[in-house]
């Protein structure tokens, strides 16, 4: 186990043995996904590329314990340098993965589907618009990642920007 490894399992909080273990399945998807079940990270679980589900889901303080150390395992996956970079340009890709053409020029944003709710940022146009018909302001802000988490029973809208996590009710809805 290289000296990297050990400071990443020693940053996150847990064990070497599964941080390695964690990596080997992380290289086989070239630093995209990887599934688990240890209750160290909350029972059955799956990352994939920033997005995780864990069986502890009421476990907020855990899930983002988890999600650092899965993010910091992917993004060490790749030990070349060359592989680095590429890992880097991907991530890049990924976060402008919704390409649309408008006035002649490439959009960034994304848009996806998850638990029956649809969703479309648009970087270019500073919003982010759920179910085709709520329209949220993201001026300020590069959304790189959504997902939804069960709070007091409920379910709510949390996205990943280079400002920290941020909940749907903290952005201005336009009319």
């Amino acid at each position: 186990m290289n000296e990297t490894l050990q400071q990443i399992a020693e940053r996150h909080g847990f064990s070497p043995e599964l941080a390695q273990t964690l990596l080997s399945e992380l290289q086989r998807s070239r630093g995209r996904q990887v599934t688990f079940n240890d209750p160290a990270l909350g029972g059955v679980g799956q990352w994939r590329g920033g997005i995780l589900l864990i069986g502890d889901m009421m476990n907020h303080g855990l899930k983002a314990k988890v999600s650092a150390f899965l993010n910091d395992l992917a993004a060490h996956a790749h030990a070349s340098p060359v592989d680095s970079i590429r890992t880097a340009r991907r991530a890049e890709r990924a976060a402008s993965a919704f390409q649309a053409q408008a006035s002649g020029q490439r959009e960034a944003g994304f848009s996806m589907t998850q638990n029956g709710v649809s969703y479309k940022y648009s970087a270019n146009r500073n919003e982010l618009i759920v179910n085709g018909t709520d329209v949220y302001d993201t001026t300020g802000l590069r959304v790189m990642g959504i997902s939804s988490i069960q709070q007091n029973g409920q379910g709510v809208l949390v996205l990943r920007t280079d400002q920290g996590e941020k909940q749907i009710s903290d952005l201005t809805r336009r009319q």
